[in-house]
C-alpha cells in the first residue's frame, strides 16, 4: 500500500546504497529501555492481525532475515503469539519490558550511518468521485489487471540450467505482461507492464472492465502516491480503495522536475498540487507521466489494507522496502529532539510503497482524513529504526 508523499521531494543518501539483504540489519547491544508514546492496545491488535495473515501468507513472506540470522516464519509467529498471550493480563509498562527481554533489536542499514532513517508520513485521503465518468471525474482507478505476471528472478538465479549472471541482482522478482503476439521463434515474450503514459494517455487498459470508480486526475495521481484512500460518491456512499498492486515501473519523484519552479526547501505536496492544477489537462497528464509507476486498487469494507493484508493501525503501521525487510515483523522507531524524545513507539512493519526503498527509509501511517493529512504532510524527521527478532 504504501507510498510516501514527502518522497515527492528529492532525497539524497550520502552512504552507499544498500544492495544485500544480509547487510540490511545489524544487532544493537545498547538498547536497555524503550518508551512508547501511544496506547498499547491497538499495537497488540495489530500483532494479532499480523499473526493471522502470516499463517495464511504466501512464501515470499516466509522467512525473516536479520543480517546473517534467519528466523523461519513459524518461529516468528510463535514469538508474536507469546507476546499477545502475555499482553492479555499485563499493563503497558510490563509489555514493554517483555518486548525488551524477549526480542533482540536490530538497527537498519541507515542513510548516513547505521540505524539512521528518514521518517516520513502517509495517510488515507478522502476524495470525491463517481461510478461513471462525468464532469471533473474522468480518471479511472483501475483494479489489478489479470495479465500482470511476476517473473521470479530468484528462481533463475538459483537454477544451474541457465547461463545467466544474477550476481548483482538482489530483487526477488519483477513484474511484466505476457505479449499477445508470438515472435519469430514461436514464443510469447514477457514485456514491461504498461507505464503511466500508456495507461492514462494512450488508453492501454480502456474497455477491459477494470474501472472501479472515476475521480479527478490530479486526485488520482496523489491517491497513487498514498496507495489507499476513500472515495465519496454523490449519494454519500463511501468506497475504500485499497492497494492491490503496481505495474513494476520505477517511482520517479515529481519534485525533482520542479526545482526551477519551486525551491527545494519549499517543496511540498501542496506546492506540487498547485502547480499541476495550474496546467491545462493535456499538460497535467504529460507532467504526471514523468512518474511511470502506477498503482492498482481494490474496493473493500472498512479501513485500508497493507501489503501484508492487515488493516492499517494509526500511528503504528510502517512501510519499508520489502526487498530488505520481511513484512510481518514488529519494530521500534524513535526520534530524538533537542528537548528529549519527540516520538518513540513500537511499530508494525506491514506495508511497502513504490517510493519507499533502501535501508534508511520508513513511512509512518497517521490515519484517515484531514487531520491525518496534516500530521503526515509535516512528517519528515531523521530518526532511528529497529526491527525486532525473537531471542
Amino acid at each position: 500500500m504504501k507510498i510516501a508523499i514527502l518522497l515527492l521531494l528529492i532525497i539524497s543518501c550520502a552512504r552507499a546504497p544498500l544492495e544485500n539483504r544480509a547487510d540490511a540489519l545489524i544487532k544493537a547491544n545498547d538498547i536497555h529501555s524503550i518508551v512508547d508514546d501511544l496506547e498499547i492496545k491497538p499495537f497488540i491488535e495489530g500483532v494479532k492481525d499480523s499473526i493471522d495473515k502470516l499463517k495464511k501468507s504466501e512464501e515470499r513472506f516466509g522467512e525473516f532475515h536479520f543480517g546473517e540470522k534467519l528466523v523461519y516464519k513459524e518461529e516468528y509467529i510463535s514469538a508474536l503469539e507469546k507476546l499477545v498471550k502475555f499482553a492479555k493480563s499485563n499493563n503497558k509498562e510490563s509489555i514493554l519490558d517483555y518486548v525488551l527481554n524477549n526480542f533482540d533489536f536490530y538497527r537498519v542499514y541507515g542513510r548516513e550511518k547505521q540505524g539512521e532513517a528518514l521518517i516520513t508520513g502517509y495517510f488515507a485521503p478522502l476524495y470525491d468521485g463517481s461510478k461513471k465518468p462525468q464532469d471533473n471525474y474522468h480518471q479511472a482507478l483501475y483494479k489489478l489487471p489479470g495479465d500482470i505476471v511476476e517473473v521470479s528472478l530468484e528462481s533463475f538465479k538459483e537454477s544451474e540450467d541457465y547461463n545467466l549472471n544474477f550476481e548483482e541482482v538482489e530483487k526477488k522478482y519483477v513484474l511484466g505482461r505476457l505479449d499477445t503476439e508470438v515472435n519469430d521463434r514461436g514464443a510469447r515474450r514477457i514485456l514491461p507492464y504498461f507505464s503511466r503514459q500508456q495507461i492514462d494517455m494512450d488508453g492501454a487498459l480502456e474497455g477491459k472492465g477494470l474501472e472501479l470508480v472515476y475521480i479527478d486526475p490530479v486526485d488520482a495521481f496523489f491517491l497513487h502516491i498514498q496507495g489507499s484512500g476513500v472515495i465519496r460518491l454523490k449519494n454519500g456512499k463511501l468506497l475504500t480503495m485499497g492497494y492491490a498492486g503496481q505495474n513494476g515501473r520505477k517511482y520517479e519523484a515529481l519534485g525533482k522536475f520542479l526545482l526551477d519552479q519551486i525551491p527545494l526547501e519549499e517543496m511540498s505536496m501542496g506546492k506540487i498540487e498547485n502547480y499541476l492544477r495550474g496546467l491545462e489537462m493535456r499538460k497535467q497528464y504529460e507532467f504526471m507521466a514523468k512518474n511511470p509507476s502506477y498503482v492498482f486498487f481494490r474496493t473493500m469494507d472498512g479501513r485500508p489494507v497493507t501489503t501484508l493484508g492487515t488493516r492499517v493501525v494509526d500511528g503504528r503501521t510502517i512501510a519499508t522496502d520489502a526487498n530488505f525487510f520481511t513484512k510481518g515483523a514488529i519494530g521500534y522507531v524513535r526520534v530524538k529532539g533537542e528537548d528529549g524524545i519527540k516520538l518513540s513507539r513500537l511499530v508494525l512493519d506491514h506495508d511497502t510503497g513504490g517510493a519507499i526503498y533502501g535501508g534508511g527509509r520508513v513511512d509512518l501511517f497517521w490515519g484517515m482524513g484531514e487531520q491525518a493529512q496534516s500530521f503526515a504532510g509535516g512528517m519528515r524527521e531523521i530518526g532511528e529504526l529497529f526491527i525486532l527478532a525473537p531471542k
